[in-house]
Order: structure tokens, then C-alpha cells, then sequence
């Protein structure tokens, strides 16, 4: 069910991959889900310094792709 979820997504999807963090702890299974993900969608990985808490500990680092996320034409317009 998760695979036919994936291939039906047309939403942007941004991944902030912290670099200790599952992502690059199961690299394997997050380059398999990536694959299943429809090719027509958006899809943006962007590799960051830090962990889970990166938000929370480091909101700086995190500051500028949220306002670029937030600032793209693709982004809802709410």
C-alpha cells in the first residue's frame, strides 16, 4: 500500500537528510523509497550538519531551506 501511496504523490517533497540521523543510518532503504516516488514529482534532498534535533538546537541551519520551501512558486498559496 506504502508503494502505490508513493507513486501517487504530486505534492512538492523537500527531505532535510541530517547527517546523524536514520537517513544516513538506512541508506539503503531511503534510496528505495526514493525510487518508488513518482518521477514526475518534486522531490528536493537536501543534505544538512546535524541530528534529529537539528530544528531545535540549530534553528539557523535550517532557517534558510524553510524559507525557500515556504518562498517557491510550487509551495501552497494559503
Amino acid at each position: 500500500m506504502a508503494n502505490e501511496i508513493n507513486r501517487r504523490l504530486s505534492v512538492p517533497i523537500y527531505v532535510l537528510a541530517v547527517s546523524k540521523g536514520y537517513i544516513s543510518k538506512y541508506k539503503n532503504a531511503f534510496a528505495s523509497a526514493v525510487k518508488i516516488i513518482n518521477s514526475e514529482t518534486k522531490l528536493e534532498i537536501i543534505d544538512i550538519e546535524g541530528n534529529h534535533d537539528l530544528h531545535n538546537n540549530n534553528p539557523e541551519r535550517v532557517a534558510p531551506f524553510i524559507r525557500k520551501i515556504l518562498t517557491n512558486s510550487n509551495s501552497s498559496k494559503l
